[in-house]
């Protein structure tokens, strides 16, 4: 915001704005009025014709609005200047767009005062004068119109047409900004950040860019991109191919479910090696439900859980995944394009019960998926498909972990042998290859975490996750410390959920309730940044 913030026309979609113009436009009649003709006649002609545009039929909805347009109704003159300006229908022509914007102008119509404002600021269709065009962003701004307020803000930010006057321009980008105005709420964002007509407060700037990205907000230039990417975790700059990362550039809410016969099924269970790496004697000793098992007798029994879905099981599947895709599309998100996803189903029992889990790609769900509710069984399966995505895009694996302040390292933790003794694997993290800043004993120390029980198997029956907790580990170190024991752990994970074992499974679980909750809002969430962030990386990611 050093320049100008670029001043748009308010090219509102015909569809959108006729209905709020027939219905606020002045009432008085017009000099031009024809004959017994009223202006209710020619309301229901910009009506028939808004209905035509709707259609795409600009040429049949031209004659109706000139006819409106004549009869003094100024949302038709208004129409016609977007007609004009946008060459819709018609040849483009800026000074008949003027003619007609002032034509509704004059009327009241603060739609067209704003328009006719920025033709000109920009000397487009009109010879170019700042001070005519503050008078007409003025006019409508007076009638609260949204643009209006936005545009008039940069009047007064860049002192054409007006004396520069740095704090109405912030209240004028404020008063855009409650009226959800994308412009307006990134304009405030931006004062925070440049210390214009308030004080510099960076965490204020990041919350407002967070509002401008929620409402549809695509920066112009690199400065504003910079600035998005310093204060906001996660955010992709989209705006094309060529600047925005490949990953990024080829995403899609389109997925593919394909259901594993058990035989291939089988073979997925046999070939998850990145989990069998992880599987020392104590996970034996559980999941076997013995001691002195091996992992190959671990192998051959799971492998025998593996069954055969039943039709109404996979038709629940390909009912929730096209709900996250309608969900996705609704509330104009993108996930990266894993392709087809495969989907194995087996008793549980190699996984203490697990409802769900993902290895090597492939989701492996259970009988308790399917006595899940709708919405239990819908964040289940949204937490494994971010598994499946962490898994294949290592980008979008990075920007979910910033959330919760974890940075992905290109290498696994040489994690001590005492300690790798007592870790429970878990088929959804195959590395343990990410690390935070906790602070222990008042030490800023960098971390990862484990998950490890107390409870020791002695007889059949005996289950792990009665005694599991989380251990935070610091990078060097054999000491392992409870999340009690590390004075921020709560600020640094967020407080969205208990399951916590790993930062895989930390987000997985906020992505599976925040794409659940996009209909209500995030404000039941504790730390409502972390799916804000979710929300802001999906939106800039898409294409």
């Amino acid at each position: 915001m050093q320049k100008l913030i670029a001043l748009v026309l308010s090219l509102c979609m015909l569809m959108s704005v006729l209905p709020a113009m027939a219905e606020n436009a002045p009432a008085a009649e017009n000099e031009n009025a024809a004959g017994k003709e009223t202006p209710d006649e020619a309301a229901v002609l910009a009506e028939q014709a808004k209905a035509l545009y709707e259609a795409g039929d600009y040429e049949a909805a031209l004659p109706l609005f000139l006819k409106a347009a004549e009869m003094g109704n100024p949302s038709a003159q208004y129409a016609l200047g977007l007609f004009y300006d946008l060459g819709l229908g018609v040849q483009k022509d800026a000074e008949k767009a003027v003619e007609y914007y002032r034509l509704a102008a004059d009327q009241g119509l603060a739609l067209a005062q704003c328009n006719l404002g920025v033709c000109y600021y920009n000397g487009n269709g009109v010879e170019q004068d700042y001070e005519m065009a503050v008078k007409y962003t003025r006019l409508a701004a007076d009638q609260g119109d949204v643009q209006a307020l936005y545009n008039l803000g940069n009047d007064y930010f860049s002192g054409r047409g007006v004396e520069k006057d740095y704090s109405e321009a912030y209240r004028l980008f404020c008063l855009a900004a409650e009226k959800g105005n994308a412009d307006g709420l990134f304009a405030v964002g931006e004062c925070y950040y440049l210390e214009i007509g308030v004080e510099k407060d960076l965490e204020a700037a990041a919350e407002w860019y967070r509002k401008a990205l929620d409402a549809g907000f695509v920066p112009r230039d690199d400065e504003e991109a910079a600035h998005l990417k310093e204060l906001i975790p996660g955010w992709v700059d989209n705006r094309s191919a060529e600047s925005a990362p490949a990953e990024a550039s080829a995403r899609t809410t389109k997925i593919e479910a394909h259901f594993a016969s058990v035989e291939e099924g089988q073979q997925l269970m046999r070939n998850r090696t990145l989990y069998h790496e992880q599987i020392n004697a104590k996970n034996l000793e559980f999941m076997l439900q013995k001691k002195g098992g091996t992992l190959e007798e671990f192998i051959d029994y799971a492998a025998e859980q593996v069954q055969p879905f039943e039709p109404e099981e996979e038709k629940r599947i390909s009912d929730i995944l096209a709900w996250m895709q309608a969900q996705m599309e609704k509330h104009g998100l993108a996930l990266p394009d894993p392709g087809t996803i495969t989907f194995v189903k087996s008793s549980g029992k190699e996984a203490a019960g697990a409802a769900g889990y993902t290895s090597e790609g492939a989701v492996f769900l259970t009988p308790e998926f399917n006595s899940l509710t709708e919405d239990q069984a819908r964040e289940i399966f949204v937490h494994e498909i971010f598994h499946c995505l962490s898994r294949l895009f290592p980008e979008f694996r990075q920007a979910m972990y910033s959330l919760i302040h974890f940075k992905v390292l290109d290498h696994d933790i040489d994690i001590p042998q005492e300690i790798r003794d007592e870790i429970m694997a878990n088929p959804d993290v195959e590395h343990h290859n990410s690390t935070a800043v906790f602070t222990i004993n008042g030490e800023k120390k960098e971390c990862y975490l484990v998950f490890l029980t107390d409870t020791v198997f002695e007889k059949p029956g005996d289950i792990f996750i009665n005694g599991a907790y989380v251990g935070i580990v610091p990078i060097g170190e054999s000491v392992i410390y409870r999340a009690d024991e590390v004075e921020d752990f709560w600020d640094v994970i967020g407080r969205n959920t208990n399951y916590n074992e790993d930062p895989e499974e930390i987000m997985a679980t906020n992505f599976g309730m925040t794409i659940l909750r996009l209909d209500d809002g995030m404000e039941s969430f504790k730390t409502p940044e972390i799916p804000e962030g979710i929300i802001t990386y999906l939106k800039n990611g898409g294409k």
